[in-house]
């Protein structure tokens, strides 16, 4: 009677080890490296307004620089880190591009105007804002990883 009992639990173990690695094996076949695909607008939305979010959406090192020029005259050329970045809150869809008169010196009119452009391929977004007759230039880019965006490169010039 127990050999009989010994042997029937055996074979169920048998048998249910067996369906575990059948399911394995299945779930080896689907594809699971499809990985569902943040909506950039939703993610740009919030990227703006959430600074706390911004800043886990930001791949330390960043790509490029934060240029400026010193007292002295010189150009100065800074990696972004943790410490110098400045949270973005503006959207470029909210830049005003329509050229403003300013009045300087009293009588010297001067015109600013702000040109935008966004470039999207699959995984990158690149924006560019930059003053006309001027040498700011700012330029962000997004890239899709694993399914989320994130910041990885700012060029900034204002000198």
């Amino acid at each position: 009677m127990r050999f009989s009992l010994y042997c029937s639990f055996l074979l169920f173990s048998a048998i249910f080890n067996d369906k575990r690695n059948q399911e394995k094996t299945i779930e080896s076949m689907i594809d699971v490296t499809h990985i569902e695909q943040e909506n950039f607008k939703d993610f740009y939305i919030r990227f703006h307004q959430d600074s706390s979010f911004q800043k886990e959406r930001l791949l330390f090192p960043l790509q490029g620089h934060k240029i400026s020029e010193n007292r002295a005259g010189q150009i100065v050329k800074e990696k972004w880190t943790v410490s110098n970045w400045v949270i973005l809150k503006v959207p470029i869809d909210r830049i005003d591009t329509l050229p403003k008169f300013m009045i300087v010196n009293n009588d010297t009119i001067k015109i600013t105007h702000y040109k935008t452009t966004r470039l999207q391929s699959q995984d990158v977004i690149t924006e560019k804002i930059w003053l006309v007759d001027s040498s700011f230039y700012f330029e962000i880019r997004f890239k899709l990883v694993k399914g989320k965006w994130y910041l990885f490169y700012c060029e900034e010039a204002d000198m």
